[in-house]
């Protein structure tokens, strides 16, 4: 019973240090959104989609803000400068992005 009830503890302190971390990261991912200026919306569109689908790729994006190829491609040039998204494929062609400062959190 003891090492039940241990084991319910560390799981709900972690979950707790994990939420809080979540909410730290929106905090600091918004506040890079706001520097977009005009095209902060659909920063924070995307933004929003990612804590569900924390990986994505450029299709995914037009689709998502209804963007051509190109807006949606700086779009994401922006979100890896802001160190929001990065590249995991290494290709040159249909490349995978992943909000891995998020994933790492599941770790």
């Amino acid at each position: 019973l003891i090492f039940f009830l241990v084991a319910i503890i560390e799981t709900t302190q972690k979950s707790t240090t994990t939420l809080q971390s979540i909410a730290k990261l929106r905090e600091t991912s918004e506040a890079k959104i706001i520097e977009l200026g005009k095209r902060a919306p659909n920063g924070k569109k995307l933004l929003d989609h990612l804590y569900s689908n924390p990986l994505i790729k450029t299709n995914d994006v037009e689709k998502l803000l209804e963007v051509s190829a190109k807006s949606a491609g700086r779009m994401i040039r922006e979100f890896e400068k802001m160190e929001i998204l990065k590249e995991i494929t290494g290709y040159q062609r249909n490349r995978t992005y992943a909000f891995k400062n998020y994933l790492d959190l599941f770790k």
